[in-house]
């Protein structure tokens, strides 16, 4: 993909300034090089740098046309407690911190017993 933007921005370059007889042969060699569809790549070399507007869900969204954009790290937001990470920590000490698809198994079927032996000591809702 790489190497496919950098031929298509050098190529928009040389196509703008080309008249209509060489552009048709730009955009020959451009197809043949990124195996692009021949539509799709002319839409490229006539928009490259430029601001493109779509409608997602309804709403007018701006796109600059090869432009390389940021990246951003999706988190998901935290199901349980530091409460319940810290039970968890200790319960998974006491298995020889055994690998996360065992232990869940582990928990669903002994930490009912764990819990009343006393082991590690939670709450009511840190039990649940």
């Amino acid at each position: 993909m790489r190497q496919r933007r950098a031929v298509t921005r050098v190529t928009a370059r040389e196509y703008r300034k080309a008249s209509k007889k060489e552009k048709g042969r730009i955009l020959s060699t451009l197809v043949k090089q990124t195996k692009l569809n021949r539509v799709y790549a002319g839409w490229l070399l006539r928009t490259w740098g430029k601001k493109v507007w779509f409608t997602i869900d309804g709403q007018p969204v701006g796109v600059v046309v090869g432009a390389s954009r940021k990246w951003r790290v999706l988190r998901r937001p935290r199901l349980y407690g530091q409460s319940v990470a810290e039970a968890v920590r200790k319960i998974w000490y006491l298995f020889d911190s055994m690998c996360g698809k065992r232990l869940a198994v582990v928990l669903r079927t002994t930490v009912d017993s764990l819990i009343e032996a006393g082991e590690p000591k939670v709450s009511s809702t840190v039990r649940q």
